[in-house]
């Protein structure tokens, strides 16, 4: 069953069967990718040249970034490596699902949106 999904400027996206809508730049809108996600704090279930990334309700394989953690970025256009994500201050912090996973590399807890299932980990 197709999936719809209303971007930011008034668009619906409708996505065949076997796909879901998300927005992985959410100022450009909504696009479709494959379901299941793949999952971004493993970095699995994309292709080589490519890295999972947490998007508007979900995740979503694109092209893989290269800045390292803890590094610049440009939360519009999130360019950083695999494992990563832009939030907080403009630096890129490892993704996460639970705040346990994030005491365990050293940070202090998951930060994420009401109702997603992926976040950031990020420092008091």
């Amino acid at each position: 069953m197709p999936t719809r999904k209303r971007s930011p400027h008034g668009k619906t996206v409708e996505c065949a069967s076997g796909l879901s809508c998300g927005s992985p730049v959410p100022a450009l809108g909504a696009a479709c990718f494959p379901w299941p996600p793949c999952d971004p704090v493993e970095n699995s279930g994309c292709g080589p040249a490519d890295q999972c990334r947490i998007v508007a309700g979900g995740a979503t394989c694109g092209p893989a970034g290269a800045i390292a953690a803890l590094g610049d970025c440009d939360p519009a256009a999130d360019a950083c490596g695999p494992g990563l994500a832009c939030g907080a201050a403009g630096l890129c912090w490892p993704v996460c699902k639970d705040p346990g996973f994030c005491k365990k590399i050293g940070y202090e807890s998951c930060a994420k949106k009401s109702g997603e299932e992926w976040g950031y980990c990020v420092t008091p």
